[in-house]
């Protein structure tokens, strides 16, 4: 039950983003120090198995209860490894945001609100930017596959009413652009 209310606890920090860098500490500290309570447990009952002789039942027993808690384990070093990459994601925000933050305590108060709102606006253009690339990519990669495999061909042909419906409106054009020999007006976006 601890394990599930640390879980859910992680995607609430996460999705509402209502938490600064050192409430993000202590909750790694606290899934640090339930881990290594797991650790310890899991090594008790491993010498508690060694005390026993071979043919005692109980160290079934206690081979199922180490491997939950070893499951256990597992799902709290990955949280932890999420939690560091959120903290390492906030602490490096994107270079645009670092230049706009370094510049902006220099400029007047008349000129910072417009230059705050441009550097944003930058901001967005280039993630946008860098996703439409990326899904590019991934489209690219779909046809090539398809050309190299005519199974997977046959497949995608077989399923294409079902990807079209899956599909937004912007993502069908950036496929196209992406996938189509034809001369396209390519939009930045």
């Amino acid at each position: 039950m601890p394990l599930k209310l640390i879980a859910v606890s992680l995607v609430l920090v996460v999705l509402t983003g209502c938490a600064s860098l050192a409430d993000l500490a202590g909750f790694t500290s606290e899934v640090e120090s339930k881990r290594d309570t797991i650790t310890a447990r899991i090594d008790e009952l491993a010498a508690q198995r060694d005390a026993l002789p071979q043919a005692d039942p109980r160290r079934n027993q206690i081979d199922a209860s180490i491997a939950l808690l070893t499951s256990n384990q597992r799902t709290l070093d990955q949280a932890l490894t999420q939690l560091d990459q959120i903290a390492a994601s906030a602490e490096s925000p994107d270079p645009i945001s670092n230049v706009v933050g370094a510049v902006a305590p220099w400029l007047p108060e008349p000129v910072r609100t417009p230059a705050l709102l441009v550097g944003g606006l930058a901001a967005a253009l280039v993630r946008g930017t860098q996703l439409k690339k990326s899904a590019a990519s991934i489209a690219r990669s779909i046809e090539h596959a398809a050309q190299q495999d005519p199974q997977l061909k046959e497949r995608l042909e077989a399923n294409k009413p079902l990807l079209e419906a899956e599909q937004t409106r912007t993502a069908k054009r950036i496929a196209k652009e992406a996938t189509s020999a034809e001369k396209l007006v390519k939009l930045p976006l």
